[in-house]
This record gives C-alpha cells, structure tokens and sequence, in this order.
C-alpha cells in the first residue's frame, strides 16, 4: 500500500510527495498521513437520507481533502454527493455515479475510498456502486 505524505504551507497551497519521504521546503506547518486502500471493496448498503446541495459538497470535500492528505481524483470533482445511513447504523457520505439517479429514500450499495490509480497520489471517494 502507498503512503503519500501531503503537507499543508497555507490554507490554499499543497505540497504533495508519493513516498515516505519529506518534501524539502522549511516552509512546512503539519504532515499528515492516512492510509487508504490500493483497490475498491465493497462497503456496505444503506439508505440515502441526504442529497447535498453544491456549496455543501464543495465545503466538505475541502474538509475531506484535508483529513485524507491528498486531493481528490479530478473525475470525482464534480459528482453529486449523499449522506447514507449506512446498515450499521453509521453516516456515510458517497458520491453518486453521473449515470446514476437517485433520491433520498433510496437504498445503495457503495464501496470504500481508495488511491486513485491516476493520477498519482489523489483518492477516489465512498462511491454508489448500484441502487438495491
């Protein structure tokens, strides 16, 4: 599994490494580091209770950004995001497909968070796999 060290030097800039190793700059404030898996697994079902409006996805994916270490895959920028509660009884939030439709009520599938194989050293997010 891959590990990318991402730290922050500002609130708007990012210096990203694909390794274990220290970016040289002495400009660095914090490292974090999360590991995430190398391939998608299926994660669960739940109930979809939530559908994002746009400004609500986009101030969670800067959060999320920040707390995973890395940015998100570019195909995911955009996607329509869910809150689901998922069969354990947890609050997941997933991205929705572009070829899927759904509403809150609906039950999905979705799989867990993974490195993206593209480019290097983004993720690529909870994401519905199928309505069930």
């Amino acid at each position: 599994m891959k590990l990318a060290t991402v730290c922050v030097i500002s609130a708007f800039t990012l210096i990203t490494a694909c390794s274990n190793e220290r970016p040289s700059t002495a400009a660095l404030v914090s490292c974090p580091t999360i590991h995430l898996a190398d391939r998608p697994h299926p994660a669960g079902k739940g109930i979809v209770i939530k559908i994002l409006s746009q400004s609500e996805a986009m101030a969670l994916l800067s959060k999320t950004q920040n707390i995973v270490g890395r940015p998100i895959d570019a195909a995911y920028v955009n996607n329509v995001r869910a809150i689901v509660r998922a069969e354990d009884g947890t609050s997941k939030t997933i991205l929705i497909p572009y070829d899927m439709m759904i509403e809150v009520g609906d039950r999905v599938a979705f799989q867990n968070a993974y490195l993206s194989p593209r480019p290097l050293c983004s993720y690529v997010p909870n994401l519905a796999t199928s309505k069930t």
